[in-house]
């Protein structure tokens, strides 16, 4: 129940309040030896670090989240982890390994079924092509994020990604698509918003 404060505290924008919560659930769990307790933990402080823009302490809690899923053979905390660390990497720029990891994270992601993390890392994976001009490729992954974020009724995450394929498209010169693309973005972000 710490752990789930400290994202409630944090999604209302209570930093200090989230931090104290994941510190209690992080303390709580290494008492109780609860590994996987204690891998989610350190990446929910991986995002709240991330988020105040302490890079270093991101990172820290991201590779400790990874390596305890790895030491216990937990292949969705894996999954869930690689991309949390493609997220910080692909933020700093890291193109080659970024590249290589989500391709790591989306195999994962696909062997567990995790349909909704897949469809954020086919969008992020999408966003990284498209700053490197590889539009062919971004257009293809945002299509599969897409289709997922359909599949399992994501209305938010099917904003985002017609969003991103409508600026992809305009891009590419696509002006009609493109606006048939952002027409249906603000349409959904509309209905989800409040």
């Amino acid at each position: 129940m710490t752990c789930t404060m400290g994202l409630v505290l944090q999604s209302e924008g209570d930093m200090t309040g989230a931090m104290t919560h994941f510190t209690d659930a992080l303390e709580m769990a290494t008492r109780e030896e609860d590994r996987g307790t204690l891998a989610d933990t350190h990446g929910h402080l991986g995002s709240l670090h991330r988020e105040q823009g302490r890079i270093a302490l991101a990172t820290q809690h991201y590779e400790t989240a990874l390596r305890i899923a790895r030491e216990l053979g937990d292949r969705a905390r894996e999954g869930l982890g690689l991309g949390n660390l493609c997220s910080l990497h692909q933020a700093q720029g890291h193109v080659q390994k970024t590249l290589q990891m989500w391709n790591e994270a989306l195999a994962i992601l696909c062997e567990v079924g995790n349909r909704r993390a897949q469809a954020i890392a086919l969008g992020n994976l999408g966003a990284l092509q498209k700053d490197q001009g590889h539009w062919g490729a971004a257009h293809q992954n945002y299509e599969k994020s897409l289709a997922a974020s359909r599949q399992i009724g994501d209305r938010e995450g099917e904003g985002i990604v017609l969003g991103n394929l409508g600026e992809l498209l305009a891009d590419k010169g696509d002006l009609p698509l493109a606006k048939q693309r952002l027409t249906q973005a603000i349409a959904i972000c509309d209905e989800t918003m409040p």
